[in-house]
């Protein structure tokens, strides 16, 4: 009877491998963010003096099409997002881009896109405009804001006006 012996020695070990297949023991190798001088940035973004809800904020490195990102919550604050997994930004030059009508997270936002059209429209317009986009386009698809991330920087600020003026404050 060494087969039924050894039958019972062997399950625990194959039990143990195929959960530790299953499981995933190892997540794989992990990026290294060290060598990013990544820059820890958060704030509120405001409308008209008004929190800007569920609004994405991504700071655009136009030199090679870099962003990270940011999602405000119901009183405006955000925190910036190298990516899904870490936070922070590469210093540098950024341009900034502040939408209520794109998720950077690809969640649904429940904004639907419509089709403009028309000849007396504006030939510089965006082709696809969302319908709940609460943001001009001064701030988002033709924004000009732009910020310097230092190793300094902590809290950055927008107070968007309807009107396209704009403050931002440290």
């Amino acid at each position: 009877m060494l087969v039924p012996h050894f039958s019972k020695s062997l399950a625990p070990f194959l039990l143990t491998c195929a959960y530790s297949i299953v499981s995933g023991c190892s997540n794989g190798p992990q990026p290294d963010y060290s060598n990013l001088g990544l820059v820890e940035v958060s704030g509120r973004v405001t409308l008209d003096g008004q929190p800007l809800p569920n609004a994405a904020i991504f700071f655009v490195n136009e030199a090679d099409k870099t962003h990270c990102y940011g999602v405000t919550d119901e009183v405006g604050k955000y925190a910036m997002m190298l990516n899904n997994q870490k936070s922070g930004v590469i210093p540098g030059t950024k341009r900034v881009e502040i939408t209520t009508g794109k998720n950077p997270l690809g969640e649904a936002s429940g904004n639907t896109t419509e089709e403009t059209g028309g000849e007396d429209e504006d030939p510089d317009a965006s082709p696809r405009r969302r319908k709940n986009e609460k943001v001009p386009a001064c701030y988002n698809d033709r924004s000009k804001l732009k910020v310097e991330i230092t190793k300094h920087e902590s809290a950055l600020d927008f107070d968007l006006k309807s009107d396209c003026s704009t403050k931002t404050a440290n």
